[in-house]
């Protein structure tokens, strides 16, 4: 027995994305307080995380959240409990065509293992 998907596209308006960098020093409490934020969202809300060290070794929380519904004060409402997770250090936030979000082509990812 096979299973079948057709999925129709549409064409998708301009979003709100924030890119936003956290003081991540604490990082358990930001990360239950971003995944408490991200879980209660509407689902016009979408933020992914990313953790990494900063100069001097301060560690860094990156959030690249997007806002795909609704006009800025929508967003506005939609994102403030994600942007406020943690310490805010660098916010910047955008009007953007969704399909600009991500690069059309997406170079090829290629994984090698080691042997035993």
């Amino acid at each position: 027995m096979a299973t079948a998907f057709e999925f129709r596209a549409r064409p998708m308006g301009d979003v709100i994305a924030a890119v936003t960098t956290f003081d991540a020093g604490v990082t358990a409490a930001l990360l239950s307080r971003w995944g408490s934020a991200v879980g209660a969202a509407p689902r016009t809300v979408t933020s992914f995380l990313t953790l990494v060290a900063g100069p001097g070794g301060k560690l860094l929380a990156q959030a690249a959240t997007v806002h795909a519904g609704g006009g800025t004060e929508a967003a506005r409402e939609a994102l403030a409990p994600v942007l406020s997770a943690g310490p805010v250090l660098r916010n910047r936030i955008l009007v953007t065509p969704y399909h600009r979000l991500l690069p059309a082509r997406h170079a090829q990812q290629i994984a090698r293992g080691t042997s035993p």
